[in-house]
């Protein structure tokens, strides 16, 4: 359900938002929110998973530099939910 008070532009109008993380519970509840309002990109080491509301799935590890800038490219507003201890 849209708001009515703020209009919903088209997609290709819509900032970008990346979350970092995205697999992750946390990430997975702000992308259906969001994507009212915004392409959202979600960002993770992992595959994306299924039926979140993602405009596009960037696997990427935020450790690796090249990865990270590449996983970020075009982001208005990013949202960083990477768990470092996971894998360390």
């Amino acid at each position: 359900m849209s708001d009515p008070q703020i209009p919903e532009p088209p997609n290709a109008e819509k900032p970008l938002v990346v979350i970092a993380g995205a697999s992750g519970f946390v990430g997975q509840a702000l992308a259906g929110p969001l994507s009212r309002h915004f392409r959202v990109v979600g960002m993770a080491r992992s595959p994306g998973p299924a039926g979140a509301p993602w405009s596009e799935w960037r696997r990427r590890d935020l450790l690796n530099l090249r990865e990270a800038e590449e996983g970020l490219a075009g982001a208005s507003v990013f949202i960083n939910q990477f768990d470092v201890h996971a894998d360390l």
